[in-house]
């Protein structure tokens, strides 16, 4: 269900830690954030 690819940069520091979600940024992450967005994704998929 997912891929993960690490990069150099995504261009924006202020607002790192950050990933890629096709089209999309989610920005300031933290551990329980990310959690949150993976459960996310696997509901949308159900």
């Amino acid at each position: 269900m997912f891929t993960l690819k690490t990069v150099e940069c995504l261009g924006a520091c202020g607002y790192a830690p950050m990933m890629q979600m096709g089209k999309f940024y989610k920005e300031h992450l933290t551990k329980e954030k990310v959690d949150q967005i993976i459960e996310e994704c696997r509901a949308k998929a159900n």
